[in-house]
């Protein structure tokens, strides 16, 4: 009885020492590597994709899973809880350089093992692919070469904005917000994309958009910040006799193709410089004439005369080299004044004024000073 009882325990203890053993896993290690390229590329070896998105999964369920959900609209975000991830460098290389996986049964013992790695390729103008690999434990394999083809397409935006009034670059920063449509015929609604730039009279935006399409572009631009001094306008293309006027929205469309577009946006200033005035009062033979204050006073077309340009006085001045004087001249008036106009409608703005001598109007001194004159010369 004795002798049975302990064959029993030793059957026992070998089932336990058994099951034991069968139910313990090993766990390993692995890395794997290798190149993504342009499927379209004429170049040999084909050119590198940088900036992929690679991810790695043990659990080709996850992967799949993760795949599915993908919403060809919007950026590709994974939900599995477990995965490798590393981006390919300029030449499209990557290394994912450690992966671990549990086996019951290892291929090479507790030596080594041998798994089988799902993966997926993301970049923003390929879209998504999968792919996959084995690895061997404690190493890198660095055999992966996947080959993607672009489903966007990138287009630079070289933007000019230009100052009406000079025909070239403001040196005014303006704010540029593109609205980019991402529709095409097999995606019919989509979220456009908008990208933002600040530009002081050239910049550059790229921006993407779904292969084979030549999207129509809002672009609105402005200048940022309380105190507006340039404003979006026509640029000789608005109605007769308001063909440079302000634009009552700063929004125009373009409809862009290629890797490459030029934009020019069209302003003019809202805060100007007012001539700078020079001249004579009074006789120019008669020291009467000097120390005298001249005033300027004046405002847009539409406006009261509001605006004050200062004073200046007058003086003699020598005549050549004989001693001979002029008397009664002034110089500088108006200078560092400025005035605002939101209305005008041609390149350039006009600034009524009137001249005061010693604060009384001089008779008949009314003018009309137009901004792109730099100084006028007038004798009263």
């Amino acid at each position: 009885m004795i002798k049975a009882l302990s064959k029993v325990s030793v059957i026992l203890a070998g089932l336990i020492l058994s099951s034991f053993v069968l139910s313990c896993s090993s766990v390993f290690s692995g890395g794997t590597g290798g190149r993504v390229v342009d499927a379209e590329s004429t170049s040999n070896p084909k050119e590198g994709i940088s900036d992929v998105e690679v991810y790695a999964y043990t659990s080709e369920k996850d992967r799949d899973s993760d795949f599915n959900k993908w919403n060809k609209t919007e950026r590709f975000s994974p939900s599995s809880k477990y995965y490798a991830r590393t981006t390919t460098g300029t030449d499209g290389n990557f290394v994912i350089s450690k992966l671990m996986w549990k086996e019951m049964k290892p291929a090479f013992g507790k030596d080594g093992d041998v798994s089988e790695v799902y993966l997926l390729f993301y970049h923003e103008n390929y879209g998504l692919v999968k792919g996959g690999t084995l690895i061997v434990s404690d190493s890198t394999t660095d055999s992966i070469y996947v080959e993607m083809t672009k489903t966007r397409v990138s287009t630079l935006l070289s933007l000019s904005v230009i100052d009406v009034a000079t025909d070239s670059a403001t040196s005014e920063t303006v704010h540029v917000k593109v609205t980019v449509p991402q529709t095409s015929k097999d995606i019919s609604v989509a979220d456009h994309v908008i990208k933002e730039t600040d530009v002081t009279g050239n910049g550059v935006l790229s921006v993407s958009y779904p292969r084979g399409e030549e999207p129509e572009i809002i672009i609105e631009y402005a200048v940022s910040g309380d105190e507006v001094n340039f404003k979006a306008c026509y640029n000789g293309d608005g109605e007769e006799g308001e063909e440079y006027a302000f634009l009552g929205k700063p929004v125009v469309t373009k409809k862009i193709k290629g890797d490459s577009f030029p934009v020019h946006l069209y302003g003019k200033k809202t805060k100007l410089s007012v001539p700078v005035v020079n001249g004579t009062y009074g006789d120019k033979d008669s020291d009467e004439s000097d120390g005298k204050v001249i005033s300027m006073k004046g405002a847009p077309e539409g406006s009261s005369f509001v605006l004050d340009c200062g004073e200046v006085t007058t003086e003699s001045r020598a005549l050549g080299t004989n001693g001979n004087e002029t008397h009664g001249n002034f110089s500088g008036l108006g200078q560092n004044c400025y005035f605002r106009d939101e209305t005008y409608k041609g390149k350039f703005a006009e600034l009524k004024v009137k001249f005061f001598a010693e604060g009384t109007e001089i008779p008949g001194s009314e003018k009309t000073l137009k901004t792109n004159v730099a100084s006028y010369s007038f004798k009263f």
